[in-house]
């Protein structure tokens, strides 16, 4: 019988991870501020002129803006905690990237938790290094 599985992608720190990384972080941090400032002209344009007609709905609005502001503040508040921790990275050590599944093949008298848990991919610049299996 085959199950599905997680397996951990882990990466091994180079000074091009770092820097992608960095860069990717770098951008995504550059939208979520745009959005942002888009969300505070919103707030300053449509509230106001939505008062005007109906300010129960005015209210709705902002707190719906204003929910979705904290969000961003959130999220930048995360992507910078990340740069941090990119910054602190040292060359060789493992980087836990995240999760992809495979399938694993079982039968009577297997040891499920071993099966399922504690597969690893290694990769480094793209390139896997090794593969670990509990």
């Amino acid at each position: 019988m085959r199950l599905k599985r997680a397996v951990t992608v882990k990466v091994i720190v180079t000074e091009e991870f770092k820097s992608n990384l960095s860069e990717e972080l770098n951008k995504t941090l550059t939208r979520v501020e745009f959005a942002s400032q888009q969300l505070d002209m919103q707030l300053r344009r449509y509230v106001p002129e939505v008062a005007k007609v109906d300010l129960e709905q005015a209210g709705r609005l902002r707190r719906e803006i204003e929910g979705e502001r904290q969000r961003h503040e959130n999220m930048r508040a995360e992507i910078k905690e990340r740069l941090d921790e990119v910054t602190g990275l040292e060359i060789g050590s493992e980087f836990e990237q995240g999760n992809v599944e495979s399938y694993v093949d079982v039968a009577v008298g297997d040891n499920l938790i071993e099966k399922l848990s504690g597969a690893e991919i290694v990769i480094k610049d793209g390139i896997i290094q090794e593969i670990r299996e509990s």
